[in-house]
């Protein structure tokens, strides 16, 4: 069975070099990642809320596009990544526009803006 199309958005964002987890994104796995100077209980991964963060690779599991928070997040990088002045526009059946990149969800269309902004991994 295939994931679905925003969970392979996700993945390749995750990959990419400059994607970088930030303090309130969510993961697929419902934990969200928050800054404590406290722990290193999961080494390099930070501190996460609600779980482990690893899906069955041991990795961190890619982002929840579909979360506000995490949409958020994402949206705060779109600046520094050049694309300042980004249009944003949500029609009347629900799909998301992020300059010319469309998704049922703002998350998922900020990620295709940025994979395209940021180039090749």
């Amino acid at each position: 069975m295939s994931e679905p199309v925003a969970v392979l958005v996700a993945r390749e964002l995750v990959a990419h070099p400059r994607f970088a987890w930030s303090e309130g994104m969510r993961n697929v796995l419902g934990c969200r990642r928050v800054d404590e100077p406290s722990g290193d209980w999961l080494d390099d991964m930070g501190e996460w809320l609600y779980g482990d963060p690893r899906d069955g690779t041991g990795l961190v599991s890619p982002p929840d596009l579909a979360d506000a928070a995490t949409a958020g997040v994402l949206v705060s990088m779109l600046d520094p990544s050049g694309m300042r002045g980004t249009t944003f526009c949500r029609e009347r059946d629900g799909t998301w526009w992020v300059d010319t990149y469309t998704a049922p969800t703002l998350g998922e269309a900020v990620a295709r803006a940025l994979l395209a902004s940021w180039g090749p991994a």
